[in-house]
């Protein structure tokens, strides 16, 4: 099956690659020709909307994909999904929503030596360990009024020895906290999407939250 990508493009669902299938229950369903037109259909359009679900079709994906992320200024980051020994996850409060630990890249940096780093800094916890990629997931934003694409993957990893956490207060965090994973589907009401996108990919029963 060819790659699909899911954008959280501000307050909407992009599904880029989307198959028939896709489009029936999509809001929009839009046929690529060439990057203006996409442009203006992204910004001129989809941008001043909320809750659409968009499939765009093409029968290129590689070639769409490249024309989607030529729009924006493309940045990476990593993160992770933590694990103790009580089968708890690490969540932390960023800025008044419930978030996972992660960020950008440094210069150089692979993506799972910059996801360890990230939980390290954010949660003040060691004795980390990368079990897999559980995910890649994509959204965007505006910084000094450019569009930026951020990709993050997602690693789940286990923490072993002391399990004391210290939030990064300098960075808005003002919890980092284990979580029961049957309390997890009541914390997400006040997260973002893409962290949603994180914890289906843990296969954790969120029907209560996501019917």
């Amino acid at each position: 099956m060819p790659q699909k990508y899911k954008v959280f493009f501000y307050n909407n669902v992009v599904l880029l690659g989307g198959s028939d299938c896709d489009a029936k229950v999509a809001n929009i369903d839009y046929r690529y020709t060439d990057v203006d037109n996409l442009g203006l259909f992204l910004f001129g359009f989809l941008a001043k909307t909320t809750g659409q679900t968009v499939v765009i079709q093409h029968n290129n994906i590689d070639e769409l994909w490249r024309a989607f992320c030529s729009l924006f200024e493309y940045r990476a980051a990593a993160g992770g999904l933590v694990q103790n020994a009580d089968n708890q996850l690490l969540f932390i409060k960023r800025n008044g929503f419930w978030d996972l630990p992660k960020g950008h890249l440094e210069k150089g940096e692979d993506s799972q030596t910059g996801a360890l780093r990230e939980v390290e800094e954010e949660c003040g916890i060691g004795n980390l360990h990368i079990s897999t990629l559980l995910t890649t997931t994509y959204h965007t934003y505006f910084y000094e009024e450019r569009p930026v694409l951020k990709a993050t993957d997602w690693y789940l990893m286990t923490c072993s020895g002391a399990i004391k956490t210290t939030p990064q207060t300098d960075e808005g965090i003002t919890e980092a906290t284990w979580i029961a994973q049957k309390q997890v589907a009541q914390l997400l009401a006040n997260s973002y999407a893409s962290i949603v996108e994180v914890i289906k990919s843990f296969n954790i029963n969120l029907t209560p939250l996501c019917d």
